[in-house]
């Protein structure tokens, strides 16, 4: 049974195909969507390798030790499977574009946690790419700012800003209670 997230995502995905159709720009788009719905789906399914190989090169780099990042995304992943993730991604917010760089910013809903303490975080994907569009690579941070931005995309301005995950807790519903 695909669940209702998966479902939304699905849809998404196809009205962004037929978008692209009718928008070679929009095409381009089109794969970074592609690739957040993948990030998100192996978040879901505890699939740290899968989330691994999308990562962004840029949170690599800063490991102080092998597999340090690899280590932290398997841990997090067991953790939120644990909780009963469930993620739904919203259509891009932004899409830039400087020659061969290009960066879209696809916020997500990532809801977790234990009934009554449920919480939900709205964060924002940053899915870019240095080939023109040809592969793409997630930035997903809890907290973003313009210099970790423009470490991926050097031509960020600042614009549309970029701030930090926002954690909230989630009213139950009656029958949780």
């Amino acid at each position: 049974m695909i669940s209702s997230a998966v479902m939304r995502t699905e849809c998404l995905i196809v009205a962004f195909a037929v978008a692209g159709a009718a928008c070679p720009a929009c095409a381009s788009e089109f794969g970074a969507i592609d690739t957040a719905r993948r990030y998100s789906a192996a978040l879901m399914s505890n699939d740290c390798e899968a989330m691994y190989g999308l990562i962004s090169p840029r949170l690599i780099v800063r490991d102080s030790r092998p597999n340090e990042t690899r280590d932290m995304i398997c841990q997090v992943t067991k953790q939120l499977r644990e909780e009963g993730v469930v993620e739904t991604l919203d259509a891009p917010r932004a899409s830039l574009s400087d020659g061969p760089r290009k960066l879209v910013i696809i916020p997500a809903h990532r809801e977790f946690g234990r009934v009554p303490d449920r919480r939900v975080t709205d964060l924002d994907y940053l899915v870019h790419s240095s080939d023109g569009g040809r592969t793409w690579r997630v930035l997903d941070l809890s907290c973003v700012d313009a210099r970790w931005v423009r470490e991926i995309y050097p031509a960020y301005s600042g614009e549309p800003p970029i701030g930090p995950a926002n954690v909230r807790m989630l009213e139950p519903w009656k029958h949780d209670r």
